[in-house]
């Protein structure tokens, strides 16, 4: 197991939860003997911490925590599925998942009793922030079984420098008009990893006012969706509630502070493909692109020259429509200290027209910097 260092520069509560669907359900999905296996990482983390449980539950979690030797830093709330604030509207998800089937999900997984714990993120958020015991400013929500598809390197990094604004990862870039639009609950959209996230009390607490006004708006359309595709929603409509960071889900953790993974599917998925997305809705994709920059520059990153020409010359195209031209042609600069990199000259010589003309619109001559700067072979 990787030791996490305490970050003693910001206090904070983990909220998590452990419930055994499998036993509530009665139906074959992963066994709770799984996800306590799964629950190791999470339990061995050095951080104050809140699990909301079933009875027969907390004595396995509480000698995970004193393993660790945090069972100082645990408190374990004992709570019946049915007790849960959003187990009332049970029967209505229920019908919901009957009469408006949502596609792509999985009705194997994804039921009704799955989308009501789901949901109860937010209300167990609410409950351990109203009480405050480790009176933190800072809470993250982390799923207990995370540990099924995250890479588990940098992980004192996850868990600090945590910004005000509610943090979380996304897969995709979110397209506002579809995102608000009538049929967006209609089908099961993998957008972000609500795995994980983190803010300070503050905003959470807004969030948790957020999603449930959204609850209210899902079952008055007869919809029973997950809360991950709620939240993208959330996004969408309090663009200065969140902050995000990109990566598929094993990046959940790895990619929270600064970028190390997923970097093909950064690029060629997120960055690349904003280019042909309203100006709106670059903003998501030129976030990701200043990630890698970033960790590039100050962290060391190493991207392959094909990678890293696909980057700034799209990082370029979408900072010229959201940001203007003086920080584009700052781009235009970084793409040229990497012109000297045979493999990556071969990239620019591959599209050079078009590159030309692009920089063009900042009043920038490629050509012209080649003949003066580079001796090419």
């Amino acid at each position: 197991m990787t030791e996490v260092q305490i970050s003693q520069s910001q206090s904070l509560t983990i909220v998590t939860c452990l419930y055994d669907l499998q036993r509530i359900e009665k139906i074959n999905r992963r066994n709770i003997s799984e996800y306590l296996k799964l629950g190791e990482m999470t339990c061995s983390l050095p951080y104050n911490m809140i699990i909301y449980t079933e009875e027969h539950l907390i004595w396995e979690i509480a000698k995970m925590r004193k393993k660790y030797g945090f069972l100082d830093r645990t408190i374990i709330i004992n709570k019946k599925y049915e007790d849960l604030p959003y187990y009332k509207y049970f029967e209505l998800v229920k019908h919901a998942h009957f009469i408006n089937p949502i596609e792509n999900m999985n009705p194997d997984k994804d039921t009704a009793y799955y989308a009501i714990l789901q949901w109860s993120k937010f209300s167990f958020l609410n409950d351990a922030m109203t009480h405050n015991i480790f009176n933190t400013d800072y809470y993250a929500w982390l799923d207990f079984g995370i540990a099924h598809c995250v890479d588990k390197k940098y992980l004192e990094l996850a868990f600090s420098n945590i910004p005000e604004k509610i943090k979380i990862m996304m897969f995709v870039n979110l397209v506002s008009k579809d995102v608000l639009s009538d049929d967006y609950y209609k089908s099961y959209k993998r957008i972000l990893a609500g795995g994980y996230f983190t803010g300070s009390i503050q905003n959470m607490k807004k969030a948790v006012i957020e999603f449930d006004s959204e609850v209210r708006y899902v079952l008055s359309q007869l919809r029973g969706p997950l809360e991950d595709v709620m939240i993208g929603r959330l996004i969408v409509k309090n663009p200065d509630l969140f902050t995000y960071y990109f990566g598929r889900h094993n990046a959940i953790l790895s990619n929270y502070h600064h970028t190390v993974d997923s970097l093909d599917h950064n690029i060629l998925h997120i960055i690349a493909g904003a280019t042909a997305l309203a100006k709106e809705d670059m903003c998501y994709a030129i976030t990701a692109a200043e990630q890698i920059c970033i960790s590039i520059v100050q962290y060391g990153l190493i991207v392959e020259p094909d990678l890293l020409h696909k980057l700034l010359d799209n990082y370029f195209t979408i900072a010229y429509y959201v940001k203007g031209d003086v920080y584009a042609k700052n781009i235009v600069g970084e793409y040229c200290k990497h012109l000297s990199n045979p493999l990556f000259y071969a990239e620019y010589e591959k599209d050079k027209e078009r590159i030309m003309a692009n920089f063009g619109f900042v009043n920038f001559d490629i050509s012209n910097y080649i003949k003066q700067h580079l001796v090419i072979v």
